[in-house]
Parts: structure tokens; sequence; C-alpha cells
């Protein structure tokens, strides 16, 4: 079966459970053999075939029935969903684009737990410890959140004697996006 690609809806931000992606998939064969079968079936009613046409043609014509509500069937199972609350970051394939399996269709991210990483001295390894709350200054909305220390990284780099560190945002808002930058106070 051909597949094509529908992209529903070009989402910035979405929620849990929404349609994001519809596959389509190509069934015209199945109606063309049923159209088909009804033709041959009425030329029997003119006698224009013989009875052996007619029981061939009701065969295919149950065929294409089959195939056509298996496909049917795979087109009601064709939806993507969305995993998680979020954004679509960027959409890769484009409506009406044949796909082949395996292929990435687009980039969501999560939206309702932002991160940060931070590089400190590692010097500072000794007082900071896991759920340490911060203070987090966002350049770009010039906003002020409370974070916490999610997690320490496992070495130290040789050259900088500085440890990475990741923070979770304890407050939301929806000013913040991924990517943007700021300064920590600790």
């Amino acid at each position: 079966m051909n597949m094509k690609i529908m992209v529903i809806k070009s989402l910035k931000y979405l929620v849990k459970t929404a349609v994001l992606i519809v596959l389509m998939l190509s069934y015209a064969n199945a109606e063309v053999r049923e159209s088909r079968a009804l033709v041959v079936e009425q030329m029997l009613q003119m006698r224009s075939i013989g009875k052996y046409e007619l029981e061939l043609s009701i065969s295919e014509y149950e065929k294409a029935k089959s195939e056509l509500r298996i496909a049917e069937l795979n087109v009601e199972r064709c939806q993507i969903k969305a995993p998680f609350d979020g954004a679509v970051e960027e959409v890769v394939v484009n409506t009406f684009e044949t796909i082949q399996p395996q292929v990435e269709l687009m980039k969501i991210i999560q939206t309702e737990v932002l991160e940060l990483e931070m590089v400190v001295s590692s010097e500072w390894i000794s007082w900071l410890k896991i759920g340490h709350p911060i203070k987090v200054y966002i350049d770009e909305i010039q906003k002020e959140f409370n974070a916490t220390i999610s997690g320490i990284g496992a070495n130290v780099d040789a050259v900088s004697q500085t440890i990475q560190l990741k923070g979770t945002i304890t407050d939301t808002s929806p000013a913040l996006l991924p990517g943007m930058s700021g300064r920590v106070v600790f």
C-alpha cells in the first residue's frame, strides 16, 4: 500500500493525545475491483457474460471488499498523537509526502518541565547538593525564576576545573521557551 503523510495542524503548543499527523493509505485498487464486479454483475443481468465470469467477478469483489476493510482499519490506526504536553519544534516532512518507516516526522519538545544546564567551578562540589535552591534570571524576558539543582556532572573538566550542573525551574511561565539564556544565583 502507498502511504502518504498529511500533517493535520501546524501547531506551536499541543496537549497530550492531540492528533498531529494522519497517514493516508491508498486503497484505490480495492475500489476499482469493487466497481468492476458491479459492472460484471450488470452484464450478467443483460446476459452478456456467463455464470463462470460472474462467480470469478464475485470472488474478486469479495477480495476487494476485504482489502478495502483492511485499508480502512489501517487508516484508523494511522493517527500519530502527541505523547505529552509540549510544543512542535520542527515538522520534518511535508503534507502529501511519501514516507518510509522509521523516518523522523517532527520534533516535539516537552514544555512542562524546563531544565537548565550550567557550568560552575569544581570547588563548589563540596557544598552543592541535588535539591539545592537557586534563582535564575532569564535575559530574554528579564524575569527571575526559582529553580533547584537536579543533577551534578559525573566528571570535572581537567583543563577548566569546572563541572556541569543541571537544574529544574520550579515556577514555570508561558514566556519561558527552550533555548533561552540567563544567569544563575546560588
